[in-house]
């Protein structure tokens, strides 16, 4: 068995009982997820040993041996169920959002919605309308969930919860969300009513 340093090679390999569900570092368990995914968002070096292919929807189907942990505090990323391979979070081409407590912490990787850009919508109308852009642009364009999210799947859980963090971060509460998105109807209808007025 081969042992890679973490300091050269973010992978490492170790003896453990088969079929492992839960993260061996945080213990919370992981989300199967496609060897697709690895193959198109682990680094070259790492990517190399897995076979590529075209993800089939937006979740992994089936055994596929494979569990990423999702736990915002843990520095693995994807887990293998025999225990035996884990990658971290500097073996992958792009920062992790779910996992990331500050910065731009980017939720739908197809689309381009994080928590900055959630924030940017929140100060300017009251609320998110990501997930309703995400859910238009499902079928067309289409998603591509399997290789652009670390997760492999579908980005609309972590985009409800991160609307919620980003709510919190703002100070700002569903109530107080409302009446500004009202404000911002209310002024917009008067000023088109006053555009009409002006053009009579």
């Amino acid at each position: 068995m081969t042992t890679f340093p973490m300091t050269t090679f973010p992978m490492t390999t170790e003896t453990t009982s088969p079929h492992r569900v839960c993260c061996p570092s945080c213990e919370q368990q992981g989300k199967r997820v496609s060897p697709i995914t690895l193959r198109a968002l682990l680094k070259e070096e790492q990517a190399s040993g897995f076979a590529g292919g075209e993800p089939a929807g937006c979740a992994a189907d089936g055994d596929t041996g494979w569990r990423f942990c999702e736990s915002q505090d843990c520095d693995v990323v994807y887990f293998s169920e025999d225990g035996r391979t884990k990658f971290t979070k500097s073996a992958l081409k792009v920062a992790v959002g779910v996992k990331e407590t500050n910065g731009e912490r980017m939720l739908c990787y197809c689309f381009g919605h994080s928590i900055a850009s959630i924030k940017d919508e929140l100060r300017a109308t009251g609320r998110s309308a990501a997930l309703e852009d995400i859910q238009s642009k499902m079928k067309d364009p289409g998603c591509r969930c399997a290789t652009e999210n670390p997760s492999g799947s579908c980005c609309l859980g972590s985009v409800g919860k991160g609307i919620r963090i980003a709510r919190e971060e703002l100070g700002m509460h569903r109530s107080e969300t409302k009446t500004r998105s009202i404000r911002s109807g209310l002024s917009a209808g008067k000023g088109e009513s006053i555009a009409k007025i002006g053009t009579r």
